[in-house]
């Protein structure tokens, strides 16, 4: 039996590293986060909240997640769906593909 994953290309992601992006909806813990204190369901950052891409990955070999370092304090994993982007990073134009 031959068994292959296939992970989403990251030259496919909307967002890079350096970019500013924004909370398009309440980012909820999903009990991921791992922080003492914070229950499953706890809104970790608020729709409006602005932060910055310092990461992109891959979650469960299908989903492109972005690592963002919001405004609060908060470095918190968001989908493409969960973001909208506010400045392109230098040396990159807004809607250009990293």
């Amino acid at each position: 039996m031959d068994v292959s994953f296939e992970e989403p290309p990251l030259s496919e992601a909307a967002y890079d590293v350096g970019d500013t992006v924004v909370a398009v909806k309440d980012l909820r813990n999903d009990g991921t986060f791992p922080e003492p204190g914070i229950s499953v369901g706890d809104v970790l950052v608020e729709t409006g909240t602005v932060g910055h891409i310092h990461g992109v990955g891959v979650y469960l070999q299908e989903h492109i997640v972005y690592a963002v370092a919001f405004s609060n304090g908060r470095v918190v994993g968001c989908l493409e769906r969960e973001l909208d982007l506010v400045t392109a990073a230098p040396g990159r134009e807004a809607g250009e593909r990293p």
